[in-house]
């Protein structure tokens, strides 16, 4: 124990060796700090209980000696009670533990800070290793791709690499850190591969991009240059083109003479010098701004250069030194000062010649603007094609105009003549003529759609005509103007077209009224002449109508409908007459299997007589006389049918009759042999006309059979005669027997030809004689009468 009461410890200190390596493409320290921290705090521990964990005497014979004298040294007088009992649990153990709690806790903080300390610093190295792995981690290329075009943060980065490179680039493999020991030099060599490696790509990335830009630059320079030395010559002044440096070269005199000149050719050159004297003002202007910019970009490009040159980089042969840029740059200056005195010692002549210049392109701008104000198509009354080759010849005027104006503003803005006065009358710009004839096209744009709306419309022919789709799509077309931008419905050529348009959808309602079935081709022609309309039918549009006047002739017009639509009610009852007798058939009906009989005439009857007085009845109608040759006809036709039919049902009536008599009975024949004979004629001539009918069968053209009616009219007295002369014998045959009074021709013919067919005369028995119901006959012989019975017993 050290006299002031600090314990001395005496110990042997060993080496710790870590070692940097590269696996895997991984820097890594092996062992790692933590390692090498945890040993020595180890090593501090073992140190200190080499001391305190030494056994102490315990042998009883000595013991209690040592024990009394370290006892003693333990206690003194002077302590107090608290210290003494410590002392005394202390005095108890077995080991020197106790000696850790007599030393000063700094001793110990002092030991672990150093360690800490100590370890720190191998950390903060090895970091300085470890930093490198982004070489491996990250892509040379992507890292290239990130870095912007600016050479100044190239210049920067190769400058930090450089500067990085001094943490490998040793002749020592290994760092000391008191008894700690880093090797680096496994790491060592291939980092330095490694960063060799990237130092070339990143080193030839940045040799590319200065080679660029110096190329760049150069190009922009050289092109400058050219342009300078092309506007520089003075050339000799054509009859409409003149340079700027070959007036700058002129005498005042001679400037004077030119600025001064009248005529067309005088206001070409004049323009043409303008704009000329422009460019080659702004040409000066954007070399001065340049020629300032490229001064820091050549000393940039020169101090890149140089970089290079220090990093040891492989120039290849075509590389472009920045000596031949400088030797460009400074003819480019020398030119640019040339000229630039020139315009200054001529400021005042070009001052004079650009107030006159832009004076005439305003008297030019004026007259431009008041032709306008006249001529410019404002009415709906031009189309829209005629409207346009006026607005394109307006705007290639003030194309001209608007591209002097501009020079003249450029040479005033270049010369720094913007803030001198005016004058008192108006400056004229070409944008608010230029605007307006832009919502001019827009409105003839706008327009040019609804015109060939419209127009489309106009030439529908009046045969396709449909009326709803018409209103349809005017309605349309009034919606498409109320859509149309505002700052164009103000121009009169949309209100008139509106109007228009509003007009024709009134005229609907008549158009449609026009295209009724009722008016026919005579109707069309009346109307035609009172619109005063020299086409035909075929030939007339919807466009012909509307631009006929149909309002102030609506009233005639709808005269001529009125009368149409009565005319129409006639001409269909005829058209149903016609149609009714068209396809009407007369209906037959077999009489046996002798001929083919009529039947149905009380509905041919019916017909005849209701179509009759129909006719009859339009005779009273106001438009009867445009059909009175057509009326007339059918009711003649009606009325000759009726007495055909007539005929022909009283023919064919007395003709079953008279069949029945001749051919129901054996006995008629022979009693009336004369008149058998003659009706067996009628009957044959009967049968060929029933046939003949049957075959035709149509109403109109049976009854235009050749001599129909007059055949007719010879059977029909041909049968009365027979039915006479058949009358006069039945009567014979009553004056024999009075009984037969009290039956009528048929049955008394039925009678007669029947005389032997007992049970036909039975039916007929009772009408002659009231008290006799029955006759008896020989059951052998049917046609002997035996007895008779009455009715009553």
């Amino acid at each position: 124990m050290h006299k002031d009461g600090v314990y001395l410890f005496a110990c042997v200190w060993t080496l710790w060796l870590s070692s940097l390596q590269l696996r895997n493409h991984v820097l890594q320290l092996f062992p790692p700090v933590e390692a090498a921290h945890q040993y020595w705090m180890g090593e501090l521990h073992n140190t200190i209980a080499s001391v305190c964990l030494v056994p102490r005497l315990s042998s009883r014979i000595g013991a209690s000696a040592v024990e009394d004298d370290f006892a003693d040294s333990c206690s003194s007088d002077d302590e107090d009670a608290e210290e003494k009992l410590k002392k005394s649990k202390l005095c108890k153990n077995r080991t020197y533990r106790h000696l850790s709690q007599l030393v000063d806790p700094a001793v110990f903080f002092h030991a672990y800070d150093v360690i800490n300390k100590h370890i720190q610093r191998v950390k903060e190295y090895v970091q300085t290793w470890l930093q490198y792995q982004v070489l491996w981690d990250v892509d040379v290329n992507e890292v290239i791709s990130r870095v912007s075009d600016d050479i100044e943060t190239w210049q920067h980065l190769l400058n930090e690499i450089k500067a990085a490179r001094s943490t490998f680039d040793t002749h020592e493999n290994r760092e000391e850190f008191g008894a700690t020991i880093v090797d680096h030099q496994q790491a060592q060599s291939k980092l330095n591969t490694k960063y060799d490696g990237w130092h070339r790509e990143i080193l030839h990335a940045f040799g590319q991009k200065v080679a660029d830009r110096t190329e760049a630059f150069y190009k922009r320079l050289h092109a400058l240059l050219t342009d300078l030395e092309e506007q520089g010559r003075a050339d000799d002044p054509t009859e409409t083109s003149i340079s700027a440096m070959t007036f700058l070269s002129m005498s005042q005199f001679q400037m004077d003479a030119f600025v001064n000149g009248v005529g067309p050719q005088a206001d070409a050159l004049l323009s043409s010098l303008v704009s000329n004297l422009t460019r080659f003002l702004l040409k000066l202007q954007e070399a001065s701004k340049a020629d300032v910019e490229w001064e820091v970009t050549f000393e940039s490009l020169r101090a890149s250069e140089r970089l290079l040159e220090r990093q040891r980089f492989a120039f290849p042969s075509d590389w472009l030194w920045i000596d031949r840029v400088e030797g460009e740059l400074e003819t480019f200056q020398q030119l640019l000062r040339h000229q630039a005195l020139l315009v200054e010692q001529s400021r005042e002549p070009i001052v004079d010649m650009v107030k006159r210049y832009n004076a005439r392109v305003q008297f030019r701008l004026k007259h431009l603007y008041s032709e306008w104000m006249i001529h410019r198509p404002v009415k709906s009354d031009v189309s829209p094609q005629h409207a346009t080759q006026v607005l394109e010849g307006y705007e290639s005027q003030l194309n001209q105009l608007a591209e002097q104006y501009a020079f003249g503003e450029k040479a005033k803005n270049v010369l720094g003549l913007d803030d001198l006065p005016a004058g008192d009358e108006e400056q004229f710009s070409p944008d608010s003529l230029a605007e307006e004839i832009k919502d001019m096209k827009g409105v003839w744009n706008a327009l040019s759609s609804l015109f060939t709306d419209v127009g489309a419309l106009r030439e529908t022919p009046w045969a396709t005509v449909a009326p709803k789709a018409v209103r349809q799509r005017l309605e349309e077309l009034l919606e498409k103007i109320k859509k149309v931008p505002p700052r164009f419905r103000q121009y009169d050529a949309f209100e008139e077209m509106r109007a228009q348009l509003t007009s024709y959808l009134k005229l609907n309602l008549l158009i449609t009224d026009l295209r009724t079935d009722a008016l026919k081709d005579r109707h069309w022609k009346l109307i035609l002449t009172t619109l005063k309309i020299k086409k035909t039918l075929q030939e007339v549009t919807l466009g012909t109508l509307w631009h006929a006047d149909l309002v102030a002739n609506e009233s005639a017009v709808r005269e001529i409908l009125v009368q149409a639509q009565g005319e129409t009610a006639l001409e269909e009852f005829l058209r149903q007459v016609k149609e009714s007798w068209q396809d009407r058939e007369l209906t037959f009906v077999a009489y046996g299997t002798k001929t083919k009989l009529v039947k149905g005439w009380d509905d041919l009857f019916q017909l005849i007589d209701d179509q009759v007085a129909a006719l009859q009845s339009m005779k009273l109608s106001p438009y009867f006389k445009i059909f009175e040759e057509e009326a007339l006809t059918w009711e003649e036709k009606l009325n000759r049918l009726r007495g055909l039919l007539d005929s022909w049902i009283e023919v064919q009536r007395k003709w079953v009759y008279l069949e029945g008599v001749f051919t129901g009975s054996q006995d008629i024949p022979m009693l009336l042999p004369q008149e058998h004979q003659r009706f067996r004629g009628i009957d044959q001539d009967f049968k060929n006309i029933m046939k003949k009918a049957a075959s035709v069968k149509n109403v109109m053209e049976v009854a235009g059979m050749d001599d129909l009616g007059r055949q007719l009219d010879r059977l029909s007295d041909l049968l009365s005669r027979i039915q006479k002369a058949l009358g006069e014998y039945l009567e014979k045959q009553r004056e024999q027997f009075a009984r037969f009074y009290f039956v009528g021709d048929e049955d008394l013919l039925e009678m007669i030809g029947n005389a032997r067919d007992v049970k036909v005369v039975q039916r007929h028995v009772n009408k002659l004689f009231a008290g006799i119901a029955v006759l008896d006959t020989d059951p052998e012989n049917g046609t002997i009468i035996v007895g008779m019975r009455c009715t009553t017993p």
